[in-house]
């Protein structure tokens, strides 16, 4: 049935295809017209002659540029409509009307400089910013197969460092100016979409664009939650006097893996072990070649359909769209189904004074997960081994390590089933010329249900005769936001007030868990958990999570001063209130002050003709980091603590499992920011430099307690200090433009330095660090990451490798700087071990290169994204090349080209053996596009693409893909956790209405 219904996807993929490209050829022949030969000259205000204006007609290719005098002349159809436009002019529309000869005089407005830029509760010009901001639009997001916000972003802004891997149930990791938390779940910035704080609910098509608050003392405005950036989403709205227009947008994805681990064949395998006097394990070997990785991954074909509508009816606006996208994942039976709606109305009333409208949005994302054992059994499964006998059961040996991998995909169901909506209504009322009353209240629903079944003849659940378990929990979130804004104009003076008030309320983890074992059948998986028959003692998982309510109150306002458009100063002020923290300290404060000095509007730049734009800004802010806190982690909680004996039963024991807190408060960033923003050549070139130093105190941690002062060993504190200081450039420029070809390119580049400042106080005291990272099999006890006073995050502290000894064992280096066999799990500052600090994952820079050429009709754009200085632990290399259990496990191909002694009982120990130097360069994406342009058709235009994403990628890293997770405080660790990455190949359609 399966096979039948891909079939049909793929046949409606080929037929939509077939139907647009009727419809282009069909379009060609539609309509021709007389042509005239129009004449003119271009110049700007003063009368002097621009060179190089591209002068095109609306809605064709024919066009042509300026001459050294500002003369032109162009062959187009007597009643066309001149498009005349230059870098730093406004550009106009000249309706020709039958005439021949046309004076066409442009006026200065340099475009960027005017460029709408959202801010938080409400928006400003660019040339208006003093913090730093980075604004994107739909013409800047990256091409391809998107299904995320982070990946429209991915390489196109400074300090914004994004990793994704290959599975459609990730939307990838983002991290803007390093990491500042030592939580999981506090690492993400806030995005804020449509003014209203959320988690991502919208389709990537439906948005226009994304502005992204970097600094402090931009991000402050929303306080506690914006230490680690907001995103600011605005998605598409209708706009009065725009007409009805629709868009379809449809592409077919196919993807393969772009790089797979080199493992051996069953030849390498077999020759291996009679080379070195071993053989595999008796029966292991049926004389096939079997490639688990071929058998495990596919071809994943994917599709994705969007479409939006809107438009104005009278004064009212409206805008919907739908967005479906079935996707497959490269790993068999994963994959992602996902459907988008949206619909927003606005009513104006009263002359314009007042006006309402409403936004629904509703998703359904139905994901389709693999056991996360198979990442590791596709790789380690001996190759001599079929996957099923001859009556089709899979092979399986309680007695290997590793589960048959099919078996695993195929015997292990998971689905998580996310169900998100949420409606807003909003309503904007002029109180009087400049004084404005905005007020939004929105509210959000989402159920989220896991559910898992394993096979009664799986190995995962062996004895349990068939193992489900089911969750479904229930989450909303209400705010309410209102604020008024003043702006007004005294002259040379320009004002800006805003001041509002906030209230949300969270409630998260209204549902259950439940779980049962011993079905009579496989059929009905986790749908009837009453078929299971529970047996005597069986203990029912009902899960951990509880009922939790989080609340939070504001009040903030905002003043903006402005004289004579060059100097401009901004100061905000927030004040947040949270029951998630002690009540000793449940309010806190977040200042920020910023000010800009535009150097170019002085008398003395009036006569320099090398800049457009010239700005220095300086900006300084605190915000805070409450994301992710469990809403009663500052409590006194009791918990179950275990089980005892009593009267034949076995009953839970309950005790302290958290202390209380009542200081506990929110994570405080302070930021510092300075820029200077440039512009050259009529806007030709621009340039923006920002130096930023980032700390942030009142780390939170659990820290080791006397039970003599309180009930439970472990206290959640404010303690510790990190430190991110760093630059950022952007280079924007158009090296080339006539009247037919343009290129466009910006250049990004990003250096940051992470350094932990403390982890201690007089009262608590995490003077050895924080251990963390992985080992392996024999070194109980060990780690290879730590997180300590002096370093930052990232630091590898594993043992250093010092080859072999005579009888081909790995040999290390000890604390007195001995060679030993043995070494200890231990610091070696702290006299308790052979752990050396070996350097740390943290890049030295980040870089994006985008690059747009366009020739007549013809678009590409090329994507390309890199680091440098960047170091990653290869623990998946060094749990691979474990050649002791050579006769249990494939190894891979590295055991022969490096030279690997075999029966090493050492050779996968980590040590800097496996720390490699990661560098990469990647085209992250090429897209060819042609812009077809109709006219009197009813079809405005077609837009035909292809794209590949994941083109190439150069670098030395011998795992599948140097680009890992640099979040969290494990960073740059590739831990066999790497969902392989994707070469991706697309083609589709836009059509406008």
């Amino acid at each position: 049935m399966v096979k039948k219904q891909n079939l049909f996807q793929k046949q409606r993929a080929k037929l939509l295809m077939a139907l647009v490209c009727a419809t282009f050829i069909s379009s060609t022949g539609l309509y021709a017209q007389d042509k005239t030969v129009v004449s003119g000259v271009v110049t700007d205000e003063r009368g002097e002659a621009l060179i190089g204006v591209n002068v095109i007609e609306k809605g064709a290719a024919a066009g042509t540029i300026t001459s050294i005098n500002g003369a032109f002349s162009v062959e187009v159809p007597g009643n066309a409509i001149l498009k005349v436009s230059y870098i730093g002019y406004t550009e106009q529309e000249i309706p020709v009307n039958g005439r021949t000869n046309i004076v066409v005089v442009l006026k200065e407005d340099n475009i960027t400089l005017n460029e709408v830029v959202v801010v938080g509760y409400g928006k400003t010009s660019s040339k208006d910013i003093s913090s730093s901001i980075a604004s994107l639009s739909e013409k800047d997001f990256n091409k391809g197969p998107v299904s995320s916000v982070s990946q429209l972003l991915q390489g196109k802004a400074a300090g914004v460092y994004i990793t994704k891997d290959g599975d459609p149930n990730n939307d990838g990791q983002l991290t803007v100016r390093g990491t500042s938390t030592l939580r999981t779940g506090g690492q993400s910035p806030l995005y804020v979409i449509d003014g209203i704080p959320s988690s991502e609910v919208v389709s990537p098509q439906d948005i226009v664009s994304i502005d992204i608050l970097k600094d402090a003392s931009a991000a402050a405005i929303y306080g506690s939650r914006a230490a680690n950036g907001v995103i600011l989403i605005t998605t598409r709205q209708s706009k009065g006097g725009e007409g009805r227009y629709t868009m379809v947008d449809s592409y077919l994805n196919i993807e393969q893996v772009s790089k797979r681990y080199e493992m051996m064949t069953a030849g390498q395998y077999r020759k291996y072990l009679e080379d070195n006097g071993s053989a595999s394990e008796p029966g292991w070997d049926e004389g096939v070649d079997t490639d688990w990785q071929k058998e495990v991954m596919r071809t994943a074909i994917s599709q994705n359909y969007y479409f939006n509508t809107g438009g104005t009816s009278g004064k009212t606006r409206y805008d919907a769209s739908v967005n479906f996208s079935s996707l497959e994942g490269i790993i068999k039976t994963t994959g992602q189904k996902k459907t988008v709606a949206r619909a927003s109305i606005d009513q104006p009333v009263l002359n314009d004074r007042l006006s309402f409208g409403i936004t629904v949005n509703g998703t359904l994302v139905d994901r389709d997960l693999a056991a996360s054992a198979v990442y590791k059994s596709m790789l380690t499964f001996v190759p001599t081994t079929a996957a099923t006998d001859e009556n089709g059961n899979y092979k399986e040996d309680i007695t290997r390590r590793d589960p048959n991998p099919i078996a695993l995909l195929n015997q292990i169901q998971q689905r998580r089933k996310d169900e998100i909506l949420l409606g807003a209504f909003r309503a904007k009322a002029t109180v009087m010329e400049g004084l404005d009353y905005n007020l939004t209240v929105s509210y959000r629903n989402s159920r989220l249900t896991n559910s898992a079944y394993i096979n009664k003849g799986s190995v995962a659940a062996t004895g349990d005769n068939g193992r489900a378990q089911r969750s479904t929990y229930v989450d909303n979130s209400m705010i309410f936001e209102n604020y008024l804004s003043y702006n007004e104009r005294f002259g040379k003076h320009q004002l800006g007030l805003m001041a509002g008030y906030s209230w949300q309320e969270d409630n998260t983890g209204d549902g259950f868990q439940t779980s049962n074992i011993n079905f009579i059948s496989d059929a009905t998986g986790y749908y009837n958990m009453g078929l299971g028959s529970t047996p005597a003692g069986y203990n029912v998982n009902y899960g951990t999570t509880t009922i939790r309510t989080l609340r939070m109150i504001s009040f903030y306002g905002r003043i903006n001063y402005n004289f004579n458009q060059r100097y401009i100063l901004q100061a905000s002020l927030r004040r947040d209130g949270s029951s998630a923290f002690g009540e000793n300290s449940r309010w806190g404060l977040f200042p920020s002050i910023s000010g800009a000095w535009r150097i170019i509007s002085e008398d003395f730049m009036k006569s320099q003709t090398l800049f457009n734009d010239l700005k220095l800004k300086v900006g300084y802010g605190i915000s805070g980091n409450s994301l992710g806190f469990d809403p009663l982690i500052s409590k006194l909680r009791y918990g179950s603590v275990g089980k005892f004996y009593y009267l034949g039963a076995y009953i839970n024991g309950i005790g302290p499992v958290q202390n209380e807190n009542n200081d506990l408060k929110w994570e405080k960033t302070g930021m510092i920011n300075v820029g200077l923003d440039m512009t050259f050549w009529n806007s030709r070139l621009k340039v923006g430099v920002e130096y930023y130093d980032k700390r942030t105190s009142d780390l939170i941690w659990d820290y080791n307690v006397p039970t003599t002062e309180y009930l439970y060993e472990r206290l959640t504190a404010n303690v510790g200090k990190v430190r991110n200081n760093g630059i950022e450039l952007t280079l924007s420029a158009t090296p080339l433009l006539t009247s037919g070809f343009s290129w466009n390119t910006t250049l990004i580049l990003a250096h940051n330095k992470n350094k932990v400042i403390s982890l201690s106080n007089d009262k608590f005291n995490l003077d050895e660090g924080v251990r963390r990272g992985p080992t392996g099999a024999g070194q109980s006890g060990g780690f290879s990451q730590v997180v300590k006073e002096g370093y930052p995050l990232g630091t590898f502290a594993t043992f250093k490798f010092m080859g072999f000894n005579e009888k081909g064992e790995s040999l290390f280096l000890d604390r007195n700087g001995n060679i030993t066999e043995s070494p200890v799990a231990g610091l070696v500052d702290t006299g308790d071990g052979d752990n050396y600090y070996l350097g740390n994952s943290q890049p030295e820079l980040n870089f994006g290169w985008s690059n747009s050429l366009a020739y007549r009709n013809f678009t590409l754009d090329l994507m390309f994204s890199g680091v440098l200085g960047h170091k990653v632990l290869n623990a998946t290399l060094a749990k691979l090349n474990y050649t002791s259990r050579a006769a249990h496990y494939n190894m891979p191909r590295y055991v022969l080209e490096s030279g690997q002694p075999f029966n090493d009982i050492r050779s996968h120990f980590i040590s800097d053996r496996y720390i490699e130097k990661a560098d990469y360069l990647r085209l992250q994406s090429a897209t060819l596009s042609y812009l077809y342009n109709l006219n009197k058709t009813g079809i405005k235009s077609l837009v035909f693409y292809a794209n590949v994403n994941n083109a190439f990628v150069l670098t030395e890293y011998k795992g599948i893909d140097p680009e890992i997770n640099m979040s969290g405080i494990e960073p740059g660790i590739d831990d066999n956790n790497l969902y392989p990455k994707t070469r991706a190949y697309q083609i589709g359609v836009k059509v406008n209405f």
